[in-house]
């Protein structure tokens, strides 16, 4: 059901076209939210259980979604404003970078276990990637996320 609230969390911020981009962070903000949640049940019910696995394939919608909004609405105002100032530039650049390794991982990660594939520990494997997805969410919202709404106001 989270997933579904922030499907419809996401169509409620997308209507107030007025507000987009100072709503945008708190969007995003509310599907890490998500994600950490149901990623904390997938490991709960194990990947292979008939729950674990409509979990699992939610939240890999719900990462790509998430990720298509940042490089569409996010990285493009913060490199516009890197041309201007050239710390912001870098910033987006090693945001997009180490992103760009993060999604290799996480789509990997939720390749082998649409396949059934068992030979990979899965609470382990769900550990990891929560580990990843934990330090670059801690990222996004102290620095990248308020470095965006400054530029944005």
């Amino acid at each position: 059901m989270l997933c579904v609230d922030i499907l419809l969390l996401s169509i409620h911020f997308s209507n107030l076209e007025g507000e987009r981009m100072g709503k945008l962070t708190d969007e995003l903000k509310g599907e890490h939210k998500v994600l950490l949640q149901e990623f904390e049940k997938i490991k709960q019910l194990g990947g292979f259980t008939p729950e674990g696995k409509s979990l699992l394939f939610n939240c890999k919608k719900i990462l790509l979604s998430h990720l298509k909004k940042e490089d569409e609405q996010l990285y493009p105002v913060l490199k516009k404003a890197g041309i201007e100032d050239g710390t912001v530039m870098d910033l987006a650049e090693d945001y997009i970078t180490e992103m760009k390794s993060i999604s290799e991982r996480a789509v990997k990660f939720f390749d082998t276990y649409e396949r059934d594939d068992e030979d990979i520990d899965f609470a382990v494997a769900v550990e990891f990637l929560m580990g990843s997805l934990k330090n670059r969410i801690s990222m996004e919202e102290s620095i990248l996320y308020k470095k965006f709404d400054e530029i944005s106001a």
